[in-house]
């Protein structure tokens, strides 16, 4: 399989690092990090297979992002600490991964999209 290309929008340092060593010790993979909603509207236009989003990062929360992949039919999972009820109701049922969050669950998001048998 090609690179999956995974954009994760998380403001907190610590974290995005880890989604990050998840993803690429689950599958090989490009990770592009933004900590601001700003931020990753630069970069909405690039191709991407999956993104991870908090819900509340640096200038806002990532329901505009949300939208955007949702009109570009990329997957996308938020994982926050956020409460899922407290989503907008056009994104209730966006898969949602509470933090604090267990590595297999950024795995079993990340081969959900990847698909079995390219773990690395």
């Amino acid at each position: 399989m090609a690179l999956l290309r995974v954009l994760i929008v998380e403001d907190e340092p610590l974290i995005s690092m880890q989604i990050e060593e998840i993803v690429e010790e689950t599958v090989p993979a490009v990770v592009i990090i933004r900590s601001s909603v700003r931020e990753a509207k630069a970069v909405i236009d690039e191709p991407f297979h999956l993104a991870l989003l908090d819900v509340d990062v640096t200038n806002g929360k990532t329901y505009e992002i949300a939208r955007l992949l949702d009109v570009r039919r990329v997957p996308y999972v938020f994982v926050s600490a956020s409460v899922k009820e407290h989503l907008p109701p056009e994104l209730q049922n966006v898969p949602f991964i509470p933090k604090p969050f267990k590595d297999s669950q950024i795995r079993d998001a990340v081969l959900a999209v990847a698909g079995p048998g390219t773990a690395s």
